[in-house]
């Protein structure tokens, strides 16, 4: 899984150019379990395959197909797409985009407060 995440970082880092967004996760309540039911939906596709994966395999198959496979794309699912997600169903603080101290960039214009600048 370690792999997996260290992939989905870079990755990450990639697809939003490095960005840093301090206090995006400073939301109420009900968006905090937002993010994390998206967490949870994101991360049981992958365990329900080393569930679904019975055990009279070979051991080969069963190494490949219950841990390697399912924990690499675990860690990089988790780290490399959770944000996209929690931005796009609106569990971001919007206003982190803007003030922030590293960028003053806005990664998703829908989800910005109004009057804020987009830069690229």
């Amino acid at each position: 899984m370690a792999l997996g995440a260290y992939h989905g970082l870079l990755f990450y880092r990639k697809s939003y150019k490095g960005l840093v967004i301090p206090g995006y996760q400073k939301t109420n309540i009900l968006k905090a379990f937002g993010r994390i039911a998206i967490l949870l939906l994101i991360a049981a596709t992958w365990v329900l395959l080393i569930v679904l994966i019975p055990f009279k395999v070979g051991l080969t198959w069963l190494i490949l197909f219950k841990i390697l496979i399912p924990c690499y794309l675990l860690g990089f699912t988790v780290f490399a797409w959770v944000h996209y997600f929690n931005d796009r169903c609106g569990f971001i603080n919007p206003i982190a985009y803007v003030h922030n101290d590293y960028t003053k960039t806005v990664v998703n214009p829908a989800s910005a407060p109004d009057g804020a600048v987009l830069e690229l």
